[in-house]
């Protein structure tokens, strides 16, 4: 079209117009089958092209023999070691799991463990600190303290022989005697050889006329724990009150048979002992023992008071 245009113009010298034309008629058909053949290669090059487009054969249809046959064998096995190695995998993951759970449980099993016996160990030592402090309250005669410090301590350690036989105690010196008794008891009941109890029931039991029981006790506590002035004075004056100034009432079984009214049998009752001692000796051993007030008590008895 340039060509033309600058033809049409006269543009151009005569030997290149004459070239021009003889290139317009000799060549036209030339450039326009090359024309056509560019735009077959840009169809062919986009994908448009029909002709371009394969065509596939259709997938060969499944034989009623195979189809009855089912699948390989080793399709089969294939199939079954993938659902192994699946299985296997999960009972791994499921090992490491429990381990890492049972660890876990373990540590804590651990922690609560050392913190139990943290809190056992603190306690024990504010038991300790509660009975020293009643300790030091009784040898003050501050019963009020004394008391208070071994509820304390009941709250701490409930099943304490040691804990209730102090309260009780406590109780007996401020005048509270069936208080006193029921936690003597108890004392007991958690320890049948608890020394303290043993003679502070006596004397519960002495003060509110049971002196059968009194003596009992004494006999038990004094067969335990022979030098105990408290309890030689106490076991005198109760068989004073009995009638035995001598250590010889008609009540008093014979040398070597056993304790007739006595709930424990196994208890060797000392009135049963030939050559026991009489309220006098319990009084001069009392006294020997250097316990306050045994002297007079002696004293009194060797006059016939």
């Amino acid at each position: 079209q340039a060509l033309n245009a600058s033809i049409c113009a006269g543009a151009l010298p005569s030997r290149l117009l004459v070239a021009a034309m003889m290139f317009c008629g000799c060549c036209r058909e030339d450039l326009a089958r090359e024309r056509e053949m560019d735009r077959e290669d840009e169809v062919r090059r986009d994908g448009v092209c029909e002709l371009a487009v394969p065509v596939l054969p259709p997938p060969p249809k499944e034989s009623a023999a195979d189809a009855a046959a089912g699948p390989s064998d080793a399709a089969v096995a294939a199939v079954a070691e993938k659902a192994a190695q699946a299985e296997r995998k999960a009972a791994a993951e499921k090992a490491v799991a429990d381990k890492a759970a049972a660890a876990a449980d373990k540590a804590a099993a651990a922690a609560a463990a050392k913190a139990k016996a943290a809190e056992a160990k603190a306690q024990e030592k504010q038991f300790a600190d509660l009975l020293q402090t009643a300790h030091e309250a009784f040898g003050k005669g501050d019963w009020d303290a004394v008391l208070a410090a071994y509820t304390d301590a009941l709250a701490l350690q409930p099943l304490s022989a040691t804990a209730w036989a102090g309260r009780g105690g406590g109780r007996l010196r401020k005048g509270a005697m069936q208080e006193a008794l029921a936690e003597l008891d108890e004392a007991l009941r958690l320890d049948e050889n608890h020394l303290f109890a043993l003679r502070d029931r006596a004397e519960a039991r002495h003060k509110t006329g049971n002196l059968d029981g009194a003596i009992e006790d004494y006999n038990k506590k004094l067969t335990l724990a022979p030098a105990d002035g408290r309890a030689l004075c106490g076991r005198g004056e109760a068989r004073l009150k009995m009638g035995d100034r001598d250590g010889a009432i008609t009540e008093r079984p014979a040398p070597g048979s056993p304790w007739p009214w006595n709930s424990t049998p196994s208890v060797p009752c000392m009135w049963s002992l030939p050559g026991h001692p009489s309220p006098k000796e319990d009084f001069q051993f009392a006294a020997q023992l250097s316990y306050p007030g045994a002297r007079e008590l002696l004293s009194a008895a060797r006059a016939g008071k």
